[in-house]
Parts: structure tokens; C-alpha cells; sequence
């Protein structure tokens, strides 16, 4: 019975690894797509839609990663599975904190284009 349970649990736990991985590849693509087109239109926020695209991305990975260590038979796999998830904590927090930079940049460049036209109007 605890096999059966145990096989179970190892099945249900390897498809769902799998289907975040893919969700979080296609936000990784369907991210890129969206950049490409802004970036033909000359929209000045590609870098943060990226970044955030791919932190989207990297929670998903993240995820499947803590899910892999449920399935992780020895320690081996344990430590590259940690080394991973401290890894993939960093780029995600370090993309966070760029992105948070990048809007806070836009909200000052937008906030000095309509003192500019303000300005502009009162002359």
C-alpha cells in the first residue's frame, strides 16, 4: 500500500514538474514575443516588461525546483537542487529590485515630461 501511495505521489509530483517547467518557458517566450513588438514600436519600457516577464518565469522554474526535492532520492541531488533554488532566489529577488528601479525611473522621466509640458502650456 505505502509503495502504491509512494508511486503515486512520485507520478503526480513528475508531471507537475513538468508542467510548471513548460509554463514557465512559455512565459519566458510569450514575454519576448511582447518585447520584440514593443520594442518595433519604440516603447521605452521593454527592459522592465522583460524583467518582469522573466521573474514571472522564474517563480514558475522555482517552483518545480522545491517540487523536485519531494522526488531527490540521495543528497547529491538534494544539494544541486538547493544550489539551484538559491540561485534561481537570486536572479528572481535581483530582477525584482531591477524592475522596481526601472519603474521608479519611469514614474520620474513621465513626472518631468508633463512638468516640461506644463511649463511649456503657462509660456
Amino acid at each position: 500500500m505505502y509503495e502504491v501511495l509512494e508511486n503515486i505521489l512520485t507520478q503526480v509530483t513528475q508531471y507537475s514538474i513538468m508542467i510548471l517547467e513548460v509554463v514557465g518557458v512559455v512565459v519566458i517566450m510569450a514575454t519576448a514575443v511582447r518585447c520584440m513588438i514593443a520594442g518595433i514600436k519604440r516603447n521605452h519600457i521593454v527592459p522592465l516588461m522583460l524583467g518582469k516577464g522573466i521573474a514571472l518565469a522564474l517563480e514558475f522554474m522555482l517552483a518545480s525546483e522545491v517540487l523536485r526535492t519531494v522526488v531527490s532520492p540521495d543528497t547529491k541531488d538534494l544539494i544541486a537542487v538547493g544550489v539551484t533554488v538559491l540561485l534561481r532566489g537570486a536572479m528572481t529577488v535581483l530582477i525584482h529590485w531591477e524592475s522596481k528601479n526601472e519603474e521608479s525611473h519611469e514614474a520620474r522621466h513621465a513626472n518631468s515630461e508633463q512638468e516640461a509640458a506644463c511649463a511649456k502650456k503657462k509660456s
